[in-house]
């Protein structure tokens, strides 16, 4: 038997324990044959250590599986329409302290390749690249006007901008701009 066959004897039986509970399997589950098939559906769709995806498996949980797909979609959709809403009213993006949810949910969705979809929609409401380079300028001048910011004192507003730096840089979405601006104020 080839890899095929059995991706897709295990992707009918993960469809078939869905239909049959009206959930996807969860990962967390005590339920051992729910655990695991939550886990091969995990590897699968996010093709994880260089697992091959099969286009005959793809389209049976595609046709199998629509309404998950629907609710997933949906439900990030409904997460951002509660960002930006939260964005409107506040006129700021939330942080932990505001809504940990929110704040969790956006870094998660908006730092990944994955959902371009819900960031096209999230950046088509809330400025990014503006919020961003507001907050190079902020690092900016406090750097020139005290130092650089340390992480590690009680002042919480020097110890968010020490954070907003190291964070900053390790990110994958780096602004070209924002690299211009720290490398002329001799940051980085």
């Amino acid at each position: 038997m080839d890899w095929s066959s059995l991706a897709l004897i295990k992707a009918k039986e993960y469809t078939k324990w869905s239909n049959e509970n009206d959930k996807m399997p969860s990962i967390k589950s005590d339920d051992p044959e729910e655990k695991k098939l939550a886990i091969w559906y995990k590897g699968y769709t996010r093709n994880n250590n260089g697992v091959k995806e099969y286009p005959e498996v793809n389209k049976y949980l595609e046709e199998n599986l629509h309404y998950i797909k629907e609710t997933k979609d949906d439900r990030t959709l409904q997460t951002a329409e509660e960002y930006i809403k939260y964005y409107k009213n506040t006129g700021k993006q939330p942080t932990i302290k505001d809504n940990a949810k929110l704040t969790r949910w956006f870094h998660s969705v908006y730092n990944k390749d994955g959902y371009q979809m819900t960031n096209a929609y999230l950046n088509k409401h809330i400025p990014q690249k503006k919020k961003a380079i507001d907050q190079a300028m902020e690092y900016v001048m406090w750097f020139n006007e005290k130092g650089k910011p340390k992480r590690t004192v009680k002042d919480k507003e020097e110890t968010r901008l020490a954070n907003w730096l190291k964070n900053y840089l390790t990110q994958n979405k780096r602004n070209d701009e924002i690299d211009e601006m720290l490398i002329n104020n001799n940051i980085i």
